[in-house]
């Protein structure tokens, strides 16, 4: 799966988008003790966008963008209206100079959640609350995203914000359904089933 470096098209009307979390384990019992498996590294986010707000040339330009990229073949950006920034978001440290690119739990509480394709040239780097710089190096140690801090070590209150875009694919199919033709046999207006966005975790 191929990276296009652009972002999925927003319109301010849009309203009902759901948001979801998935991190499945895996639990097995005997009647005495349960047995958990956790297969996945990292918890997931995925999105359902409805359609019913939008106008026809909107929904015409959602599919075109998905056309290009191929529906579910290549993954895009996608930044969701829920943390559409990062604002002072704490890292954990990694090694030497390196720190782990997560969402962070809270103000103070470095997170688990990677951010992959950040926007590499806009975000602000503030080092023990200081802003440093703007513009990171972006490195991946065992898969996981990592910033290249200059000068800093273990022990440091390392912070970035800036635009947050997930890396996402195509998890439907663009279906619609015409709802209306006009005395010549065009249509008039399409019903669109939502769109359904799924995060997707990698080096692209």
């Amino acid at each position: 799966m191929a990276f296009d470096n652009v972002e999925f098209p927003f319109y301010p009307t849009l309203h009902g988008i759901t948001k979801n979390v998935s991190d499945p384990v895996s639990v097995s019992s005997n009647g005495t003790y349960e047995y958990r498996v956790k297969r996945t590294r990292w918890e997931r986010y995925s999105w359902k966008i409805p359609t019913q707000t939008m106008t026809n040339d909107q929904k015409n330009d959602i599919k075109n963008f998905l056309v290009q990229r191929g529906h579910g073949l290549n993954s895009f950006k996608y930044v969701d209206r829920d943390q559409p920034t990062l604002t002072l978001n704490t890292l954990s440290w990694n090694s030497a100079d390196k720190w782990n690119l997560n969402l962070a739990f809270d103000d103070t509480t470095p997170g688990t959640h990677p951010i992959f394709n950040p926007e590499n040239t806009t975000l602000q780097v503030y080092i023990n609350g200081i802003l440093s710089y703007t513009g990171v190096n972006v490195e991946y140690i065992n898969g996981q995203p990592v910033i290249v801090v200059p000068t800093s070590s273990n022990g440091d209150d390392i912070k970035v914000s800036g635009v947050l875009p997930h890396t996402v694919r195509l998890a439907s199919d663009f279906s619609s359904t015409i709802i209306a033709l006009d005395c010549n046999a065009d249509p008039l207006g399409h019903s669109t089933e939502a769109i359904s966005l799924i995060e997707v975790f990698g080096e692209y």
